[in-house]
């Protein structure tokens, strides 16, 4: 029996996949070994792995996740797994190796992950062999919701934002200039609280200041980190992943379209695209 898992912002979605093909899906927590202690992975494994499932029938676990960059990070992940399934090889690898997978299968193409972060990549069909990474989760992660939240953010503070726009804000979020600025400088979690924002820029994605605000975050997000993979790479076919590319569809084909770049492919999660990945393996 193999075990596959991807591990994005929020949550952990697990397959495990029996010998006639037979998949079992359970969730956890998100398990980012920056963010997480050892003891947290192994319980979550504990408390929400199928008690009818022996994991010591376990062969095979393939981790993707967020945080597993630094091999440190893997390897931590890898002493987790190892000590819950227990005859099991284990091998860890990037969220973004995971999603390329999911979407692309063994064709090659880029690879963006929008979610409250943002994270780009060339995959060769194998593995990931270009990455483009965005300086940090305040500064950088250009196209995710994270971004476009504190568009919203700023031009509400510093008043660029049209009157009649900023009435129907203070009306849906409650919150004034002042309540802004002492929430964003007291949370625990400034980069989740803008994040929160983009429900507003969804809501209102037609009115021309929002639009003109989400075009600006894609322009970014293509110009910095697609353009320059796809020149170094050759490759013009995306995969996108993540809510934001459903949120904001139009104005995310219409900037990419803009650089003679395609769309293949775009879903909430790769999970089911890369359970078949691993379905397909002998």
């Amino acid at each position: 029996m193999v075990v596959v898992a991807y591990s994005a912002l929020g949550t952990t979605e697990w397959s495990i996949i029996d010998r006639a093909g037979k998949v079992v899906a359970f969730t956890t927590e998100e398990l980012n070994p920056i963010l997480v202690d050892n003891y947290t992975v192994v319980r979550a494994l504990i408390t929400h792995f199928p008690k009818s499932i022996d994991p010591r029938n376990i062969t095979h676990v393939f981790f993707y996740g967020v945080g597993c960059s630094a091999q440190s990070h893997q390897q931590r992940i890898v002493f987790c797994l190892e000590s819950f399934f227990e005859e099991a090889t284990v091998m860890v690898d990037t969220d973004l190796t995971g999603a390329a997978k999911g979407v692309f299968n063994h064709t090659p193409g880029l690879i963006a992950i929008l979610g409250a972060s943002s994270s780009t990549g060339a995959y060769n069909g194998t593995t990931i062999i270009e990455k483009s990474i965005s300086l940090n989760i305040h500064i950088g992660n250009e196209g995710g919701s994270i971004s476009i939240g504190t568009q919203v953010a700023k031009s509400y503070y510093y008043g660029s934002m049209p009157d009649e726009l900023k009435e129907i804000f203070i009306k849906e979020t409650g919150i004034s200039p002042n309540e802004l600025f002492n929430s964003l400088n007291s949370s625990e979690n400034p980069a989740q609280f803008l994040s929160g924002f983009v429900e507003f820029a969804s809501a209102h994605k037609a009115h021309p200041f929002i639009r003109q605000q989400v075009q600006s975050a894609f322009r970014q997000f293509t110009d910095l980190h697609l353009v320059p993979l796809s020149k170094k790479t050759g490759i013009t076919n995306i995969g996108i992943v993540g809510s934001i590319g459903f949120l904001f569809n139009d104005i995310l084909q219409n900037e990419i379209s803009t650089h003679k770049l395609q769309v293949q492919a775009k879903v909430h999660s790769p999970m089911p695209g890369l359970t078949d990945y691993h379905l397909a393996m002998p």
